[in-house]
């Protein structure tokens, strides 16, 4: 069953007539995760921002954008009520004067005593993997790793209880070790749609069902995983094909 539809999606620069998305579309099923994959400039962050309603005034968008059938586009409520996000650097997503725990508290979507919900956000983060809870939510950021402040932004997505997980490029920063283990948080999200942004086909592959590629604003390469790997016809994604099989070991076995 089809559970987010983008259908003849384009963003265009009113001021400038630039067109920065053209004739975007594309299908996903609910608990599967869709990868877009597109170097700097393909508009992967930008269509991800369109998705969730978070566009300057200079940006026109047409087309639609529908979840479970209602129209996204100028729908902030129902946007809020099912997506959340994970970012690329998430320490500049916080503020520098609060504690972790802090941070979580004000993100409960629902009311809970202070109590349970410090007992929720303990959960969460232990959930990412983080053990020492109590001095994470004790600690503010800049005391924390880069690997650590991902995994709380991914608790912080995961306490806000939506359907839709948009994933804007989290491991770029990280280190392959930390790559692995946030990649390995994401496979285990069983009952969650994710989209996932990334520009590393490596990483793309050993998540997603469907692959999206950009390039300059349009999808120049769709579908499932593995027909899109046999059967690429697009040469930028021959070429990201072949260059990831050169460049990680680590990821050398997602692409068998």
């Amino acid at each position: 069953m089809i559970y987010l539809k983008v259908e003849n999606l384009v963003l265009e620069n009113i001021l400038t007539k630039e067109i920065l998305l053209n004739n975007i579309s594309f299908e996903l099923n609910k608990n599967e995760t869709l990868g877009i994959i597109g170097d700097s400039g393909s508009g992967k962050s930008l269509l991800c921002k369109t998705i969730l309603g978070l566009l300057p005034n200079n940006l026109r968008v047409k087309g639609s954008i529908k979840l479970e059938g209602i129209e996204l586009l100028n729908n902030e409520r129902i946007i809020r009520k099912n997506f959340s996000v994970v970012l690329q650097e998430a320490i500049e997503a916080f503020n520098p004067f609060c504690t972790i725990q802090k941070h979580m508290i004000e993100s409960f979507k629902y009311k809970l005593s202070k109590k349970e919900a410090i007992k929720k956000a303990s959960f969460l983060l232990n959930e990412v993997g983080l053990k020492d809870t109590q001095r994470i939510l004790k600690s503010y950021a800049h005391e924390l790793s880069g690997g650590q402040m991902q995994r709380v932004m991914i608790a912080i997505a995961l306490l806000q209880d939506t359907n839709i997980i948009i994933a804007d490029e989290p491991t770029s920063s990280l280190d392959t070790i930390n790559q692995k283990q946030i990649l390995e948080i994401f496979k285990n999200f069983k009952e969650k749609t994710i989209i996932f942004v990334s520009h590393d086909l490596g990483v793309i592959s050993s998540l997603s069902n469907e692959i999206l590629v950009l390039k300059k604003g349009e999808i120049i390469e769709q579908g499932k995983k593995e027909e899109v790997f046999k059967n690429a016809t697009h040469s930028y994604t021959k070429f990201l094909l072949d260059s990831s099989k050169n460049l990680s070991k680590g990821f050398s076995s997602c692409l068998q």
